[in-house]
């Protein structure tokens, strides 16, 4: 442990500076040498009493693998500790009571992916029209739409329609929102994921990638939303997700639709052709559709008669459409608060101040994509 560690560093130096000045107690007299030397006698005493007690309460603890067991069973906080659950894994062992831990049962089904099958989230409530705003992102996602419809159309246009789509914006700006809409649009099961999921301590997201594929091509047509796919960074996992998508093809009306805040960081085989080879830029409001983003949130909210959403939309730069929920829901907080009957302009411009404040430096996605 830690502060056994500590302990013996200490004994140790004391040791060596006690040892340097043992030749100056020898001049000054053996009175002096004896008063030392059962400083240090007493010093190291009790340090090997401390020592010793630790490691005979480890010991004693190691010997009654019930205790192990129990301990182990009743904190939650221990399940994520490998040498807790290395020496969970002992205990039971030595009982024969590998096969009886229903900890480990569940863990392992959930690590393996051995519960329930993979179910789709069906929104279909969500529509483009729910989608305030982002007019040329939903112009590009339509044509998924139109292929879900009549695919025998377009297959006889010569049509071909790319299996992958990569929506690349700031945090907030709608991104699984437009991908719930196309799935509403279509009327197709659509099965959600993030990226994180795919990264787990067991090493199984090659695995879940499986899974994810093999569930949506049962349900075909459907759609697939990984959401921060620049999270998945393990090699078998992003491996077997090329793998899958170039596994698939026209006929099985799978679509993947990806997000990702930072475009730049993914690999450039998963942007090839064939796989996601349609990115659409997925912006923040511009002031025309930030006016229209505030009127459909203060249509549920009383406001007062001196709230000028034109002025509150051009003050808002750099604000998304999650920042403007945001905005009006901290607003209205604070009008309860106040006891007032409407949210006044005050509020609003409190509420902006305070986004401001916990945004820091605002995101320059769109200046970087200018640039570029």
């Amino acid at each position: 442990m830690a502060w056994r560690r500590v302990l013996i560093t200490q004994a140790t130096r004391h040791q060596s500076e006690l040892a340097k000045l043992k030749p100056l107690f020898h001049k000054r007299g053996n009175r002096l040498l004896s008063s030392h030397e059962r400083f240090q006698s007493s010093f190291l005493g009790n340090l090997s009493r401390r020592l010793l007690g630790g490691l005979h309460d480890e010991t004693s603890q190691q010997n009654n693998p019930e205790a192990v067991i129990r301990e182990f069973e009743s904190q939650s906080s221990l399940h994520a500790n490998p040498e807790a659950l290395s020496q969970y894994v002992r205990a039971l062992v030595k009982l024969d009571r590998l096969d009886q831990s229903q900890f480990l049962l569940n863990t392992l089904q959930r690590g393996l992916g051995m519960n329930e099958e993979v179910k789709p989230i069906v929104e279909s409530n969500i529509t483009f029209k729910d989608v305030i705003g982002a007019y040329y992102p939903k112009k590009e996602l339509k044509e998924i739409v139109e292929y879900l419809r009549d695919p025998e159309c377009c297959a006889r246009l010569g049509k071909m329609i790319p299996k992958g789509y990569l929506l690349a914006g700031p945090t907030g700006t709608g991104k699984t929102m437009l991908a719930r809409a196309v799935a509403g649009e279509a009327g197709v099961p659509f099965f959600s994921c993030n990226g994180r999921e795919f990264e787990t301590y067991f090493g199984d997201g090659a695995q879940r990638m499986r899974d994810l594929f093999a569930a949506a091509k049962k349900r075909s047509p459907s759609i697939i939303f990984i959401d921060e796919i620049d999270q998945i960074y393990t090699k078998r996992t992003f491996d077997q997700l090329l793998v899958e998508l170039d596994g698939s093809n026209q006929n099985d009306c799978i679509f993947v639709i990806a997000a990702t805040d930072v475009p730049d960081s993914l690999h450039m085989s998963l942007v090839k052709n064939g796989r996601f080879d349609r990115c659409v830029d997925v912006l923040k409001p511009n002031s025309d559709e930030k006016l229209e983003i505030l009127e459909s949130l203060m249509s549920k909210v009383p406001k007062a008669n001196d709230v000028s959403l034109d002025m509150i939309a051009i003050y808002t730069d750099q604000f998304s459409g999650a920042d403007l929920a945001n905005m009006v829901n901290l607003a209205a907080l604070e009008a309860a608060r106040d006891g007032a009957k409407a949210v006044t302009f005050s509020h609003m411009m409190s509420a902006m101040d305070e986004i401001r404040m916990t945004k820091g430096n605002p995101d320059d996605y769109e200046e970087q994509l200018l640039s570029e």
